[in-house]
């Protein structure tokens, strides 16, 4: 049934070079799955009940003493470590016959109504509870161990979602989270901006300012989000204030789920005066295909823009930058200071995870922002999880006259003057291939001499290091009253993307963190291909064999099948390893949507070049490629509840194909891709 699986084969030794050799790991890692599937729906008290008889058998045929002694009892809940036969009749003792109708009657039983026996059994005294064997000590030591396992910190009350304070009669304060922007307060943990009321009470503004909300707290430090009502509804609506002001809109588009996340309603909250500046965002992540490959990408995302109702926006600049590495920060910093200076408010727009409070982090350390506000700022909360930024949050604009342009234009012409080393022009290390740059800042602000205390006063209170350091800003002190601000607003949810849909550990999985590295698989017609549970791809008609591009992260599978025996194997494999995503219980892989198909037709341009893109939504993108020019190619895509499918026109990496290795001995895949070192400008 599996023509190729990623998943098999990252999971088979290198020893194991013979097709059939592979094919016969291939089926043992197939029945390990099985089991897996078996021994998770089997609960815990049946494996416990289990006879003696059909423990054995898994059990090695010979044991000696060092295998016995080796064995840990098992605790699981209503159990202890000694065993005793419960009779169900009372405490009489059993016979023979009794033990075995006894044990054959208890296999039969449903886990419920074991539970009620060992229960009973408990009340009349059969069963000894712990406490009986367990001395005090040993109850302090598992209390003490629970406690420093469950809290995160000192303080449990301030922070334990269970155990945290609220008070709704206390009002909120119109003090913002320094990392998502929502008002603080301390009236219900379910809602934004929420802290504990043994926190939030009897503090001062200043100090509210350098707080983070509960929910940011454990994005930041532990990458665990807590859930919060906020609807999809809303973030339009906090919006629309931009409507009246004069303000420049900065669009972050996710190149790597383009064209989902373009907003399609962002136009009737711009307008179609408004200037407008159109960024890329995660460019690190692209693999460059060939010489002048940014200036391919940058005609994507030209195209991409222009079939939305964005295209008829005021669009002034695009750009391509990496909020993350650094790459083009500068060059768009400067576009900002030429065409608009300080008119008005900047605002930085776009779907969810396009990456826009990376980008915010990266201005604030950079000559946009005022010089003795950029450390005063918390950053903003970054995490994968989708709609991290609940509110608007901003930092003050630094006015650029015309010296201090002088003195930033003179910074980089200094730092491009430095000499690099001399780059191979292709790599295999994922460094070296990867787009970064450097964020500097021109002005720093000179450090105030510190006072010193008078050793023979009685007043210590200005000596050095006894006050705090101020975090956060007050936007109506002598400082930043007449500033102008750049804000980080909320993420729009797009309806053709997919993330909102995922867990937090799926999320990790699906979204790249490094460039991506491609892979080639060349199927024939009447084959499909998974990438992952997210997507598939089925080759309805080619005259030829297709290439098969695949940008994901490295973490999604990918699995070949015939087209006749991809409904089964969804079905069969879905919450399993071999598709990788998505992954959860029975009951949530129950709601999850239904593949959805959409058909596409395309040209080949030649064995060099794919002639299209296949998005597939938040999963990645498919480029194909034919082996003669002008060959007929037909796909159908498959999307959760048809979500996302795109045909992109032209290709957005098209000479990425001629980078993969060689195709592997009776397989469709071929070795891992090079990559190309571009001498692209830091």
């Amino acid at each position: 049934m599996i023509i190729y699986s990623s998943y098999i084969e990252s999971q088979t030794p290198k020893r194991y070079s013979n097709y059939w050799r592979k094919k016969s790991v291939g089926d043992e890692v197939i029945k390990k799955e099985k089991k897996k599937i078996y021994d998770a729906s089997v609960p815990l008290i049946v494996e416990k009940f289990m006879s003696s008889t059909e423990k054995k058998k898994d059990l090695p045929t010979l044991e000696t003493e060092s295998n016995a002694a080796s064995i840990t009892p098992t605790h699981f809940p209503y159990s202890v470590t000694q065993n005793v036969k419960i009779h169900p009749h009372g405490t009489e003792p059993l016979t023979q016959r009794e033990v075995e109708d006894w044990e054959s009657f208890r296999l039969k039983d449903t886990t419920k109504e074991e539970i009620e026996l060992r229960m009973e059994a408990f009340h009349l005294g059969i069963l000894e509870g712990p406490e009986k064997h367990t001395s005090n000590e040993d109850c302090e030591v598992n209390r003490r161990k629970l406690r420093e396992e469950e809290f995160f910190i000192e303080d449990e009350a301030k922070w334990h979602p269970e155990i945290a304070t609220a008070d709704p009669s206390v009002p909120v304060s119109q003090i913002p989270c320094g990392g998502c922007g929502a008002h603080l307060h301390c009236q219900e943990s379910a809602l934004p901006g929420f802290v504990s009321k043994e926190e939030f009470v009897g503090l001062s503004t200043v100090e509210l300012r350098g707080l983070l909300c509960q929910r940011c707290y454990f994005l930041r430090h532990y990458n665990t989000a807590l859930n919060v009502r906020v609807t999809p509804e809303l973030y339009p609506k906090l919006l629309e204030p931009i409507r009246e002001q004069k303000a420049l809109a900065i669009v972050v588009v996710d190149l790597i789920d383009m064209p989902c996340s373009i907003w399609p309603k962002l136009i009737d909250i711009l307008g179609t005066k408004r200037p407008v500046v159109v960024v890329g965002n995660k460019v690190d992540l692209l693999p460059a295909d060939g010489k002048n490959h940014l200036e391919r990408v940058s005609k994507a995302l030209v195209a991409a823009v222009e079939k939305t109702d964005l295209g008829r926006a005021n669009i002034r600049h695009y750009t391509l930058v990496s909020a993350q590495t650094g790459f083009g920060i500068e060059s768009l910093i400067t576009k900002i200071q030429n065409i608009w200076s300080v008119k008005g408010d900047i605002y930085l727009l776009g779907c969810t995870n396009s990456g826009k409070s990376t980008l915010f982090n990266a201005l604030v350390a950079s000559d946009l922002c005022k010089t003795h506000a950029s450390t005063r700022i918390a950053p903003a909360t970054v995490s994968p999880w989708p709609g991290t930024t609940l509110n608007m949050i901003k930092f003050p604009l630094l006015r650029p006259s015309g010296y201090r342009l002088y003195l930033r234009t003179q910074r980089l012409i200094q730092e491009r003057m430095k000499p690099e080393l001399d780059k191979p022009t292709y790599t295999r290390s994922p460094s070296v291939a990867t787009l970064s740059s450097i964020v500097g800042k021109t002005f720093i602000k000179s450090k105030e001499p510190e006072e010193i205390g008078d050793p023979f006063s009685m007043k210590m209170t200005t000596t050095s290091g006894m006050h705090p350091e101020i975090v956060g800003i007050n936007p109506m002190g002598k400082d930043y009253k007449l500033s102008k601000w750049c804000y980080d607003t909320p993420g729009t949810v797009q309806p053709d993307q997919i993330i909102n849909l995922l867990s937090h550990e799926e999320l990790l999985k699906l979204l790249p963190r490094h460039i991506i590295l491609p892979q080639t698989l060349t199927l024939k017609t009447g084959e499909s291909l998974f990438v992952g549970g997210l997507a598939r791809l089925d080759l309805l008609y080619s005259p030829q064999s297709v290439r098969f591009t695949v940008f994901r992260s490295a973490e999604v599978p990918l699995t070949a099948v015939k087209t006749v025996d991809a409904a089964a194997f969804y079905c069969k494999y879905l919450g399993t390893e071999i598709l990788g995503i998505p992954i959860g219980s029975e009951e949530r892989l129950k709601s999850w949507p239904a593949l959805k198909p959409k058909d596409f037709r395309m040209y080949s341009t030649g064995k060099q070049s794919s002639c299209a893109d296949v998005v597939l939504s938040s999963a990645g993108w498919v480029a194909l490629t034919g082996l003669s020019e002008g060959d007929v190619v037909e796909v159908r895509g498959w999307t959760p509840g048809g979500r996302g499918a795109y045909l992109r026109q032209p290709a957005i990496l098209p000479r990425a194909v001629t980078f993969r290795g060689h195709r592997k001995t009776r397989s469709v895949a071929h070795g891992p891709h090079k990559f190309y070192v571009s001498n692209v400008p830091r």
